[in-house]
């Protein structure tokens, strides 16, 4: 996490206290994150299956490995 408030979230611009960077270095506010995270979900039937998931930044579609 990153805690530089000098630049606004890259989802919905407002400028949150703490950021989540993904792997293609894209900065997140963590409510931006968890919606993403949870419309992936919705539209990966067999995500609750996984041990790993892959989530795909909104910005750039790169995937980011996130453990369960």
């Amino acid at each position: 996490m990153s805690e530089d408030q000098s630049h606004p979230c890259q989802g919905c611009s407002n400028i949150p206290e703490e950021y989540i960077q993904l792997a293609c270095q894209h900065e997140f506010c963590l409510a931006c994150l968890a919606y993403s995270y949870l419309n992936f979900l919705n539209e990966d039937e067999n995500s609750s299956a996984k041990d790993v998931v892959l989530l795909p930044c909104d910005i750039c579609k790169s995937e980011t490995e996130l453990d369960r």
